[in-house]
Formats: C-alpha cells, sequence, structure tokens
C-alpha cells in the first residue's frame, strides 16, 4: 500500500507542476474560450484545479506519514527543516488569529481570498515536506518542472510573435491593461502612452511572468551546468528575452540580485580565499554604478527611456507606496486579511477601495499588521539562512549531491523573488509560488 501510495502522489505532484505555468492561460480558455464558466461547478473546478490536487496530495501523504511511523515508530526530522516548519507554523497561527482583531469589512469571503493568496503556498511548503520520494524521483519531478516551464517559455514567445492580440479568439478579452475579477483576462498590458504590449506569456500579466521568470532562471542555469548543453543556452537566451520583453522592473532587479549572489558563490568556489562579505559589498556597488551608467545610456534614447522608466507606473507606485505606509500608522494592527493587495480588487466598493502598496510586505502590514509583516520576513530569512548554511560549503567544497545542488539553485530564486517584492506583489501568483514552495519543500523532508 506504501508504494501505491507514494505512487499515486508521485504521479499528482507530477501534473501540478506541469500544469502550473500554463494554469492562467488554460483557466482562460476553458471558462471563457469554451463557456464553461456557465457550469459552476465545472468552472470552479477550473479555477482552483491545483489547491484540490495540493489537498489530495496532502491526504496522500498523511496516510502515509501515518502508516509509517505506527510500522517504524519513530519520527525523524533534520534540525534545519523543523526550524522552517515551527517557524511557519507560528506565521500561519498569527495568521489566522488576526481575524479576531483585524475582520475585513466583506467578512469571512474576503478573509478567506486574502489567506488564500498570503498562506496557501506556504501550507503547500509544509504539505510536501512529508513527502517520501527517493532523490531519482525528486530529481524527476525537478525536470518536469524545468521542461513544463521551458515549453511556457517558447510557447509564450510565439504567442508574442504572431501577435498577442489573436488571443481574443480563445477567450482573452478585447481590452488592455485592464483586470477586473470574474472576467476574462485582458489579452495584453501595454507600455503607458504606447501601443506595445508587454510580453506576459502563459500568465496573467507581464509582471507575473516576470515572477515566474527569476524563479525557473536559477534553475535553468543548474540544468545547463549539469548538462553542458547547447539546447540549454538556446532556453536561456529564450528565458532572458522574454524577461527583457516583460518590462517587469522588480523582475529585473530580482535577476540582477540571483546574478550577483550566483556569481559570488562561483568565485567563492574557485578562489578558497575569497572573503564572501566584501565581495558581496563590492556587489552590491557595482551594481548600483552599472544602473546609474545604463540609466545616462538610455536617456541618448528617450522613446527607450519612457518605456523602461515609465514614469506615469513609477508615479503611482510611489504613491501607492505611501498610501500603505499610511494605512499602516493609522492601523498598525492591520485591516484584515483581503483588504489590500490582489484580493482587495474583488471586494472593494466606494466604502473600502482597494489597498494596493506596490510591496509584498507592506500588504502584509496592511492585512495583519507590522508583527505579521515581521514574521513573515523571519520566515523568508530562516529559509534562506538554512537552506544556504547547508549547502553553501559542500557547494564550494563540490560535495553537493543533485538535490542538494536544486536546493542551493532554488534558494537563489527565493532570493531574488523577495527581493523583488520590496517592489510590488510579487507572491501573489499563485503558479509561481507553488512552484517555488513545492521545489523547495521537497528538497526539505521531514522524515
Amino acid at each position: 500500500m506504501t508504494k501505491t501510495l507514494n505512487k499515486v502522489s508521485f504521479y499528482l505532484t507530477a501534473l501540478l507542476l506541469a500544469g502550473l505555468p500554463f494554469h492562467a492561460i488554460l483557466t482562460t480558455i476553458f471558462k471563457y474560450g469554451l463557456n464553461l464558466q456557465n457550469i459552476p461547478k465545472l468552472g470552479f473546478f477550473i479555477t482552483t484545479w491545483k489547491e484540490i490536487l495540493i489537498i489530495i496530495i496532502a491526504i496522500l501523504f498523511s496516510i502515509n506519514f501515518l502508516k509509517n511511523r505506527i510500522i517504524r515508530l519513530r519520527f525523524t526530522t533534520d534540525k534545519q527543516t523543523k526550524q522552517i516548519t515551527n517557524i511557519i507554523i507560528i506565521y500561519i497561527i498569527f495568521g489566522l488569529s488576526s481575524y479576531f482583531w483585524a475582520s475585513p469589512p466583506s467578512g469571512f469571503p474576503q478573509w478567506l481570498f486574502g489567506f488564500r493568496y498570503d498562506f496557501f503556498f506556504l501550507i503547500t511548503f509544509l504539505i510536501f515536506t512529508f513527502n517520501n520520494f527517493n532523490k531519482q524521483n525528486i530529481q524527476i519531478l525537478f525536470n518536469i518542472a524545468i521542461y513544463s516551464a521551458t515549453a511556457s517559455i517558447i510557447f509564450g514567445l510565439i504567442i508574442f510573435l504572431i501577435n498577442p492580440e489573436n488571443l481574443t479568439f480563445f477567450g482573452f478579452r478585447n481590452d488592455w491593461s485592464t483586470w477586473y475579477a470574474n472576467q476574462a483576462l485582458a489579452f495584453c498590458q501595454k507600455i503607458e502612452n504606447s501601443d506595445f504590449c508587454r510580453l506576459s506569456g502563459t500568465f496573467a500579466g507581464p509582471n507575473q511572468y516576470g515572477a515566474y521568470l527569476i524563479i525557473i532562471l536559477p534553475l535553468l542555469f543548474y540544468k545547463f551546468f549539469q548538462e553542458k548543453s547547447k539546447i540549454w543556452i538556446f532556453i536561456i537566451i529564450s528565458a532572458l528575452l522574454s524577461l527583457f520583453l516583460t518590462f517587469s522592473r522588480s523582475a529585473w532587479i530580482g535577476f540582477i540580485i540571483e546574478i550577483l549572489l550566483l556569481s559570488i558563490i562561483f568565485l567563492k568556489q574557485k578562489y578558497s580565499n575569497f572573503n564572501l562579505k566584501k565581495s558581496a559589498i563590492f556587489s552590491l556597488l557595482s551594481a548600483i554604478l552599472i544602473a546609474i551608467i545604463f540609466i545616462g545610456i538610455l536617456k541618448t534614447n528617450s522613446e527607450l527611456f519612457q518605456r523602461i522608466t515609465k514614469p506615469e507606473s513609477t508615479s503611482e507606485h510611489f504613491s501607492a507606496l505611501f498610501l500603505g505606509l499610511e494605512t499602516i500608522k493609522n492601523h498598525p494592527f492591520g485591516l484584515g486579511l483581503g483588504t489590500a493587495g490582489p484580493a482587495s480588487y474583488r471586494f472593494e466598493n466606494d466604502n473600502s477601495p482597494a489597498i494596493i502598496t506596490e510591496n509584498w510586505y507592506l500588504q502584509i502590514s496592511v492585512e495583519m499588521g507590522i508583527m505579521a509583516m515581521i514574521l513573515f520576513i523571519v520566515v523568508l530569512v530562516t529559509i534562506i539562512y538554512s537552506n544556504l548554511k547547508t549547502t553553501l560549503s559542500k557547494f564550494i567544497l563540490r560535495s553537493l549531491n543533485v538535490v542538494e545542488l536544486s536546493k542551493l539553485y532554488l534558494t537563489i530564486a527565493l532570493c531574488g523573488l523577495s527581493i523583488s517584492a520590496l517592489f510590488l506583489h510579487s507572491f501573489e501568483d499563485s503558479s509561481t509560488v507553488l512552484t517555488l514552495f513545492t521545489l523547495l519543500s521537497l528538497t526539505n523532508k521531514l522524515y
């Protein structure tokens, strides 16, 4: 029975990882292209298939874990993983408790939507720490995630090159740069004061796609370094081109941080006397200098400068940021889950407008208070620190196994996404965070 449960869990996990990058485009095609939204139960399943799948996997893991524990009468834990799971559980309990001091205006439905955005990817992480997959199975799942991402990248570029407006034939809304709850996605988002469509790939928008690319690019580098095949050079170039065409500045910044971290790690591996702290400071100063030079060059081309800097968008970002800070100042214990970020769009009205902070950490603070924001940062820092602690020294000594090496690159991806979240709601897209935290948890087994 244990082997059967493991096999079913493995196949369902493979299906989850393969389907995640195509969720937004397939949901739109099925619900609005084929009008399946008129069948309520089917429409609900299409929208929530990934959550349903994760719940089924959780049940299978639970049965398998309980069975093994009864048979073996033991429960071994990795110290680092136990530390990570404990802080996540504390944060989730805090989030559940927040309903009692920060109840949203629209009540439980709004709170539930907010909880889904803020906590489900962390619950998914906890679920998959109970996996009983061997190293070979984990490597296969990593490959499935990478191959699915590759297909998504190539397909996204094909759509972009042919004409994004053709998506209207498949159920996308004949509009741009807009988003409405319970409606089809617009066929593209255009750069302000321009007819240029930003690349969204198979995702809900260019910012969501940019966030996905910065978690996938480190894995593509990992794949290239492992296989040394020219095909991965082509795929990496395609991913980099896609990242540029999203015109998502937060994703660009996140990717730059990833490159700096990877460079420092590889230099430390090559030169044993290489100083990590000094090199990190030097890299940061170099990045600032390069950014200044880059902006100076851009100013010589006013049209390109306008496209990249997006003055109106930048102004709106700062306004949203200051509004978020003002809200936190007035409500230090939060307004309730779902009152800020993407969930707030679904419940906004004249008395309760959506609050978009353009910063994931401020969003959490607006929803649940300053303490929640601190706890979430502690969660991220704990995952990053624990994973680097267990992998970095081995990497420098070239003694990492395949799963540990995957963990290192995933941690770099989490660093990039965490930095990106300073400038946008980078944790909002479920396909992105579920991919990242599922893969992370596969390398952090509890037993």
